[in-house]
């Protein structure tokens, strides 16, 4: 038996998105019958999303990260990145004798 994540998100370990299925059953899930073309797979297995998702929750998240970056395009790495480099113009005043 192998598991099946109806959330399509392999690090999901909730029990209600988890289904036990043999390994032919779990090709059939990611590759139906008769979708030759990769395109063909990804527009089945989008519809297949819309209908676990009537409400579009994840839709809505998608959204809602895209305007947490429009607003922040630098974002949390750049912050880091800058205090980092504060830090080491401190540490290479203090090593060079510039600050007491």
């Amino acid at each position: 038996m192998e598991l099946h994540h109806l959330c399509d998100n392999r690090n999901c370990v909730n029990p209600a998105h988890l289904l036990a299925v043999s390994s032919k059953e779990h090709h059939q899930f990611h590759y139906p019958a008769g979708l030759a073309t990769q395109s063909a797979r990804v527009a089945a297995r989008a519809r297949e999303r819309r209908k676990r998702d009537p409400e579009g929750v994840r839709a809505l998240e998608r959204a809602k990260y895209a305007r947490r970056i429009a607003r922040d395009p630098e974002g949390f790495r750049a912050k880091c990145r800058a205090k980092a480099a504060r830090r080491r113009h401190r540490k290479w005043n203090r090593d060079w004798g510039f600050v007491s």
